[in-house]
């Protein structure tokens, strides 16, 4: 006489659930890490288009109005900036000039920074 079976047997059944509950965990553990790493990529590309949004303000101004050696600092919450000029090495402050922007700002692991330079230019014609 053959016996068909047509159900799991109950060993079955507790490795499938096993083997289910591991795989549901080790998803559910990613959820966070994926998480924290979207903030930060979010808070680092911030930071840039802040930076080059006083990039591009202080490079909108007359070229004699940037005062070389000269720094200033600001907070955008969250982001603490410092913006500065500096003469450019090896050439003529009255035709280049450095422009940097350091965005500053705390993350879960620590704080972090980002430093944007612009070069402007005043060449006689």
């Amino acid at each position: 006489m053959e016996r068909t079976c047509k159900g799991h047997s109950l060993l079955e059944l507790i490795v499938c659930i096993t083997l289910l509950a591991l795989i549901v965990t080790f998803l559910l553990n990613l959820l966070p890490n994926s998480l924290a790493m979207l903030r930060q990529a979010e808070n680092r590309n911030q930071a840039s288009k802040l930076a080059r949004s006083l990039l591009e303000q202080a490079a909108a101004q007359p070229f004699s109005q940037l005062n070389i050696n000269t720094t200033s600092q600001s907070s955008y919450d969250p982001f603490n900036t410092t913006f500065s000029i500096w003469a450019v090495p090896n050439s003529d402050p009255n035709y280049l000039k450095d422009l940097r922007v350091t965005v500053q700002w705390q993350e879960r692991g620590g704080p972090r920074s980002l430093t944007q330079d612009l070069l402007i230019h005043n060449l006689p014609i």
